[in-house]
């Protein structure tokens, strides 16, 4: 009875295929127990309408709650994150006592003033901070400045270390501080190097000075002159050391990670962005706006807004991460202790950071392709036969929002384009400025990246560092002359490419037209200029980069001899740090996650529908005009 209905199955399948019907079953062949139960399985259930009891939909409250928990899923990461860096246990914390410790804060604090964009470089048991003193087109000398008790009137003095203020035992540690790093800067700055760091240096402080102005204007307490001397009175750096160490100083420890602007930002943003994905998604479910269709869009616009946000945040707080924090060291608050977290704590503060900002820059691009070819949900994944996926369009980027997706049943309903403009005309042209927000917003949002790199890039420096003195053997070798060099090597390659992708932006593909919304092609000499300009930024970012970064032969052949970071170390890395991330980063997110070519496809897309709606209004004038 089996085989005679396998047989039957597969006679009607034949007649099906002869009549030019679209078969609803497979042929099965006669013979073989296999066949006889897969015509006898779901195959044969389908056609007989009598499919199993799972086989049905979830109804819309589960739907619901899916969307919900897979949004939850998503930025539960983010949280865990943020929630164990600011619960460092006080054991995990380093004293700066046997090494310095150097960081960049640009904003101020109740217990940590702001120092402006310039690194400062703080130790205990040496009296005072120490910073550079950095001119154009003068000598870089190191300098410290007393406590604002201890100013005198006028101007804001600049103290060397043959400096009065410096002679009496209290601060001697900072005048030997003071002439221990002017005899680095003449050892490390070399004129190639000299050079590299001014390149360098220019960009970021035309990013950071307008910040850095705002911050010295705002907070009450700003400027080294108000950071609590590093040794207590009646006390000598061993013994200051020795106190540090103490259990009850550490648990004095100011975490400014747990408070803080930039920390509630991310807080507020994130949880905006977790409403609209499930508003957004919700939209989609219910199928209640399938006469706005253009509506959700908007509404996964704002969601993505405020993930761009959140990451942007995010990584204002982990700069925070690479900074100092200070612990009161005796009864009377005149003297404190700093520590720094482990440099893996701090790279774990930056890692999350990352994750959102490649996830925040794909929605992004999924959010221009959704405008043009359809909308999809935010929350879900969905698993797809692969042979049928391979033979749709960018399904190797694992998506299937394109211009051409193969199923097992032809949609015979409306297109995209056909759905939008019968219910909202001006759709395109409002989603073009809607992607051309997103794109500055991107520009943006780097940005905020590329200042976070700046002194991250000095911690991984000191990492790296550190491992080679304290690896041997294969690691060791691999440390010092791999590790050491590749970032000088990568960017090359980055910058070769930079200037190569801005060729055919800028000269080739006219992007500024894009830009600026427009059908008339750009002057080829305007073109030139842009790319000249460009193409040599890039030329000079990657060449102070490359010096920058690359180490002395002494720091790879004998790492034990290298010592402690200076300062001049930290500024020239930090500058490097910030040119190296710029241009690896834009280039990167530019060209992998690209929608430049959607954002001009928007904009034709939406000059031709109102070219329509203005013919369209132009022939029922001519029919009105004809009937009278």
């Amino acid at each position: 009875m089996s085989v005679r209905r396998a047989q039957l199955l597969d006679d009607e399948w034949q007649g099906k295929a002869e009549e030019g019907q679209t078969p609803t079953s497979q042929p099965i062949r006669e013979g073989s127990l296999a066949s006889v139960e897969w015509a006898q399985g779901i195959y044969a259930k389908v056609e007989h309408g009598d499919r199993p009891s799972y086989y049905r939909e979830s109804p819309l409250i589960v739907r619901g709650l899916k969307v919900i928990a897979l949004s939850m899923a998503s930025i539960l990461p983010y949280y865990l994150v943020l929630d164990q860096v600011t619960s460092v246990k006080d054991e995990d914390y380093t004293p700066c006592s046997n090494r310095s410790c150097t960081y960049m804060r640009i904003y101020g604090s109740e217990k940590m003033p702001g120092t402006g964009m310039n690194f400062v470089r703080v130790q205990n048991g040496v009296s005072r901070p120490i910073a550079l003193e950095i001119l154009p087109f003068r000598a870089i000398r190191p300098f410290a400045m007393p406590l604002e008790s201890d100013m005198p009137r006028g101007p804001t003095p600049i103290f060397e270390s043959d400096s009065d203020y410096f002679k009496h035992g209290l601060h001697n540690s900072t005048r030997v501080a003071l002439m221990d790093q002017k005899r680095h800067v003449a050892e490390f700055l070399s004129w190639t190097r000299r050079s590299a760091f001014s390149f360098a240096k220019t960009p970021l402080r035309a990013v950071l000075g307008p910040a850095s102005l705002l911050s010295q204007h705002l907070s009450p307490s700003w400027g080294m002159e108000h950071l609590q001397s590093a040794l207590c009175p009646n006390m000598n750096s061993t013994q200051m050391h020795q106190r540090c160490e103490q259990q009850h100083i550490k648990g004095r420890i100011v975490n400014h990670l747990d408070t803080g602007c930039s920390r509630y930002c991310f807080q507020g943003s994130i949880f905006l962005w977790f409403l609209l994905t499930i508003a957004h998604d919700f939209m989609l479910l219910s199928d209640r706006f399938e006469n706005y269709v253009s509506l959700p869009l908007y509404v996964g616009a704002a969601a993505t807004l405020f993930q761009g946000l959140a990451c942007a945040a995010l990584f204002i707080w982990s700069m925070g991460a690479t900074q100092v924090f200070p612990a009161r060291a005796n009864a009377t608050n005149t003297c404190t202790c700093y520590y720094i977290l482990p440099s893996l704590w701090c790279i774990l503060a930056l890692g999350m950071p990352f994750s959102l900002l490649f996830d925040w820059a794909g929605k992004v691009q999924m959010l221009a392709m959704s405008s043009l070819y359809g909308d999809y949900l935010y929350s879900w994944k969905f698993t797809a036969p692969h042979h049928l996926v391979k033979q749709s369009l960018l399904w190797t980027w694992s998506t299937l929002v394109s211009t051409k997706v193969t199923g097992t049943t032809a949609d015979k309903g409306q297109n995209w384009h056909a759905r939008i403009m019968s219910t909202d005309p001006e759709a395109f042209n409002r989603l073009y400025l809607v992607m051309k927000g997103m794109w500055f917003l991107r520009v943006l949002i780097l940005l905020t990246v590329v200042i976070a790199a700046s002194p991250f890039m000095v911690r991984v420096k000191e990492l790296i560092l550190a491992l080679s003195q304290s690896t041997s053997g294969a690691l060791n070798f691999c440390l010092r002359f791999i590790v050491q060099p590749l970032p000088s090597v990568v960017i090359v390659i980055i910058g070769a490419w930079a200037v190569l992708s801005l060729r055919d932006h800028v000269l080739h593909e006219d992007n500024l037209r894009m830009l600026l919304d427009r059908e008339v092609e750009t002057k080829s000499s305007h073109r030139s200029l842009v790319f000249g300009v460009l193409a040599a930024l890039v030329s000079i970012l990657t060449f102070s980069s490359t010096v920058a970064l690359w180490p002395s032969w002494r720091e790879m052949w004998d790492p034990a001899s290298a010592g402690d970071v200076s300062i001049i170390q930290a500024e020239v890395w930090g500058s490097a740090g910030f040119a190296w991330c710029g241009l690896v980063v834009f280039q990167v997110i530019r060209e992998v996650y690209i929608f430049e070519h959607e954002m001009n496809l928007l904009r034709k897309v939406g000059d031709l529908s109102d070219q329509d709606s203005e013919m369209t209004t132009s022939t029922s004038s001519d029919e009105d005009e004809d009937e009278k």
